[in-house]
């Protein structure tokens, strides 16, 4: 038999509803204020401008839809042409749970706009989960409110909206905070194996969050205990439940982690050289305790106050990484809360109306947020602080230097900081709201809603950036129907600003690249060796590589009135505004082979259409074939770094040519096969007898191939 609801338990319920909904309306309206000129384009408008978004997600999601393919491995044809490039690599399963959404919203949606649509999600998400944990936390909506907007509309995330979008969604670090909380207040298996899900999960929306999720829930479980054992609650029976909930967690998490652990033994030297950085990074990516409380640089009211004094402590970052403000709003009602729980703790009086050891709105759970956010602000520091006049290792340098060198923005530990802060804040207006009368709390929450709101502000003006802004070159180029492969000149490699650029800008114009979208590509010795248009090689190397129009960009070459191109090259169009020209390659020979250059060379120096390179004290080439597999003559012309050299030029057991090379040009040819390494090595001329130690020994110029 059907029991019938009472009206009044059925209204409750209404109200419920409705209230949950106008939250989600209320978070999807201020993430559409946020990110209005792109929702509103969304074809073609995107937060931010051309950099890691457009050369990232944006070129990928163009990629798979030209390609129909998903984010599995997949070889492109439309980058490092003719040989085609990966697309997909080891550590994109780092991101799966960004990728796998964006891919299934371009099956349906354009490659811009899928982008849009994942960015207006993470505003959305990031707020949502706040909202439930501070409203979990304290049972007040308004707190809730409060810290769900702060958080999700933080400079931080703006800034990340326009690129790195991992650190956007991480609603992934509140769910870990809450699953923690859990554990604490009811622990069992459950409770553990939500844990677990919530730091796998983060292991999978970015390569940061390996570290960040652990170190957040560790952080927070080992100093709740702590705390418990401190006031004498932790009997045995307790101890139990939570030792098999913690090791729950830990089984749960080590299992989501076992194909990131496969992935890395079978891709060691993949997976370290893209991750490869210098340790002064370290220096650069961490924090300054300015940054944690002055004001956004885009704050329309106190950049023209402020903005060049941050300007010039930027330490060599950027506002992307730097902009860690936790908002003064934050940083004293968490302060608050520290203040009154503890006065609740000496006065022996409870915060609040729950009853139990572990509410959640006491001086345990409060001094737990505390230390977490302690925590995560000290791995933002530098790899060694100055205590009291010592240098001391921190927790970054430690991590590089003994652990792993993977991750070396540590300033982006400032998420986990704001993560842990944002509730305890939450908890502290609960509390200052607790004893008002209704129509004051009113009062006192919209005010603090409206300070919270207006210090984080980073707009207007919005950061937006449009494709239809695309440079000049790149809509000639798009109109070009019997163009099929370019070469964009000069021939950098991400993370040179210009290699991003080539990749943006290859969505607008649709033509396959010679170029790359990695240093990791086998043919980049190859293009090290084509990186002077007038280098002798490089025309017919070119015509090999199938290539129809070269674009020379930013260069004074592509100015009028400056000396004209090869004889293989001919302008076919100028494009003063940006600087650059539209060269088609004449008929003639192609290649059949061309010189790589791999190991021991400097990188290329310009001279004119030309260009030369220096060499360390050893050098290797490589010939690789394209029409033969027959041996090949290598000539180039060479000149020692101040003192006369021996070169000797070997392959395999061979020496295939060996003299002294003086400060003035001196020309070596050989010929080689294509079955092996050449190796150059030089000594000292028969006229010296300093010691061959310098970084540069000889330069090489006008680079050649020819029969064998």
């Amino acid at each position: 038999m059907l029991r019938v609801m009472p009206d009044a338990k059925r209204s409750l319920r209404a109200r419920a509803w409705k209230s949950k909904a106008l939250v989600v309306v209320l978070f999807l309206v201020a993430a559409f204020i946020h990110t209005a000129p792109a929702i509103t384009d969304c074809n073609q408008t995107i937060m931010g401008g051309p950099g890691d978004a457009t050369s990232g997600g944006v070129w990928t999601n163009w990629q798979h839809d030209e390609l129909r393919s998903g984010p599995w491995p997949t070889v492109s044809p439309y980058i490092n042409a003719p040989f085609g490039e990966p697309i997909w690599r080891p550590l994109s399963v780092s991101s799966a749970l960004i990728q796998f959404p964006m891919w299934a919203a371009n099956l349906f949606l354009t490659p811009v706009c899928s982008w849009n649509v994942i960015v207006f999600l993470g505003f959305v998400a990031t707020g949502l989960t706040m909202f439930g944990l501070a409203k979990w936390l304290t049972g007040s909506t308004a707190a809730a409110l409060f810290a769900g907007y702060v958080y999700a509309f933080s400079p931080y995330h703006v800034y990340k909206a326009e690129g790195h979008i991992g650190y956007l969604h991480s609603e992934i670090l509140v769910l870990t905070i809450w699953a923690a909380l859990l554990l604490w207040k009811k622990p069992g298996y459950r409770t553990g194996a939500l844990l677990g899900l919530a730091i796998g999960a983060a292991f999978y929306i970015d390569g940061y969050y390996l570290l960040m999720a652990p170190v957040g829930a560790g952080a927070l479980l080992v100093s709740l205990y702590l705390w418990d054992v401190a006031r004498g609650r932790v009997d045995r029976k307790t101890a139990v439940q939570s030792g098999i909930s913690i090791l729950t967690a830990g089984g749960v998490a080590a299992a989501l982690s076992v194909p990131l652990l496969l992935l890395y033994m079978g891709n060691k030297g993949d997976i370290a050289s893209s991750l490869d950085r210098p340790r002064g990074d370290l220096i650069t990516y961490s924090a300054r305790p300015h940054e944690f409380v002055l004001p956004p640089r885009s704050h329309p009211v106190f950049s023209p106050l402020i903005g060049d004094w941050q300007d010039r402590r930027l330490h060599y970052s950027n506002y992307s990484e730097q902009s860690l403000y936790l908002g003064w709003t934050v940083i004293l009602l968490s302060g608050f809360a520290v203040v009154s729980l503890s006065k609740s703790l000496m006065t022996g009086r409870p915060a609040s109306g729950e009853k139990g050891d572990r509410t959640l709105v006491s001086p345990g759970v409060a001094a737990g947020l505390a230390a977490t956010a302690a925590v995560a602000i000290a791995f933002t520091a530098p790899p060694t602080v100055s205590l009291f006049g010592i240098p001391v290792p921190a927790l970054s340098g430690l991590i590089f230097d003994h652990v792993a060198g993977f991750w070396r923005v540590y300033a982006r530990f400032f998420l986990l900081a704001h993560t842990a802060l944002v509730p305890l804040a939450a908890i502290g207006l609960t509390l200052w709201l607790r004893k008002k009368q209704p129509r004051q709390a009113l009062i006192i929450a919209s005010l603090v809603m409206a300070v919270g709101a207006f210090e984080i502000l980073t707009l207007p003006p919005w950061n937006a950036w449009s494709y239809s802004e695309a440079p000049p070159e790149y809509r000639w180029l798009s109109a070009q129907k019997n163009v099929d492969t370019v070469a964009e000149y000069p021939l950098a490699t991400p993370p040179a600003g210009e290699a991003f650029e080539y990749l943006t800008f290859q969505v607008v114009h649709e033509k396959r690249l010679i170029n790359s979208g990695t240093n990791l590509s086998p043919q980049q010795g190859l293009r090290q060796g084509i990186r002077g248009l007038g280098d002798p090689q490089t025309p017919e190397v070119l015509r090999s590589l199938g290539v129809d129009i070269v674009l020379l960009h930013d260069t004074e070459l592509s100015m009028p009135g400056v000396a004209q191109p090869p004889p293989e090259m001919t302008i076919v169009k100028r494009f003063p505004s940006s600087k650059t020209i539209a060269l088609r390659i004449t008929d003639g020979p192609a290649a059949t082979h061309g010189v790589s250059l791999e190991n021991g060379f400097h990188d290329f120096e310009p001279r004119e259409w030309e260009s030369f390179r220096w060499m360390s004290s050893t050098g290797k080439m490589k010939l690789v074939p394209f029409s033969s597999e027959g041996p090949a003559t290598i000539s180039f012309q060479a000149f020692s770094f101040l003192i006369p050299r021996t070169l000797t030029v070997r392959q395999g057991g061979d020496t295939l040519w060996t003299g002294e090379i003086q400060p003035i040009q001196t020309p070596v040819s050989f010929s080689a096969s294509s079955s092996g390494p050449i190796i150059l090595t030089t000594s000292p001329g028969p006229s010296s007898t300093e010691a061959d130690q310098r970084p540069k020994s000889i330069g090489i110029s006008e680079l050649d191939v020819g029969p064998g």
